[in-house]
């Protein structure tokens, strides 16, 4: 289980993969000291806005951004069984189209369909931590029409080590912040 520690819904309890599945599949869950520790970043940012939840898997992070405040989640999502798990938890929340979407399917199948999509104040990309991020998608997401170009947050969760693209994200102006085995990249 999965809970939301802040806003609206907090304490309210979501499904995650079962364990014998999490790591056969990539998903793992945001720790919690991870999830305090952005979501204590974003506080600021995060009434009203719109949200991009890349990767979503369970879809914590977009659901406890909508809690804290946000007033849209998109949610991208490409596995089968994570989109269920998506779908039941949208269900316990009770959300509507306005507040909450979901695109079956890769980031790059979405940014390739929706060209005329409104922009996003907040990106959040959790991939699975072996997976190197393209840099051509990277570039594209931190720029209009994806993101707000003067209010935007990027922020991508990975491993600390290895640290698949330290190289890349410090060029583009992302800053680290790491957390035990996890690292937050900021833009």
């Amino acid at each position: 289980m999965i809970q939301i520690s802040g806003g609206q819904w907090r304490g309210r309890q979501l499904s995650g993969f079962p364990k014998s599945l999490s790591p056969k599949a990539g998903f793992r869950p945001t720790t919690g000291r991870v999830k305090e520790a952005l979501f204590s970043m974003l506080a600021p940012e995060l009434s009203g806005a719109r949200v991009l939840d890349g990767f979503a898997g369970s879809g914590a992070l977009g659901f406890e951004a909508l809690s804290r405040g946000a007033s849209f989640v998109m949610a991208i999502e490409p596995n089968p069984v994570a989109i269920t798990l998506l779908k039941s938890n949208a269900e316990k929340l009770a959300l509507n189209p306005l507040q909450w979407q979901l695109f079956s399917g890769s980031l790059e199948a979405f940014l390739a369909k929706s060209a005329t999509h409104e922009p996003f104040d907040v990106i959040l990309l959790d991939p699975p931590y072996e997976r190197p991020l393209n840099q051509d998608l990277l570039h594209a997401l931190i720029q209009p029409p994806w993101a707000c170009l003067h209010h935007r947050r990027v922020v991508i969760e990975q491993a600390s080590q290895p640290a698949v693209n330290a190289t890349l994200l410090s060029a583009m102006g992302f800053q680290p912040r790491a957390y035990g085995s996890t690292t937050l990249w900021l833009l």
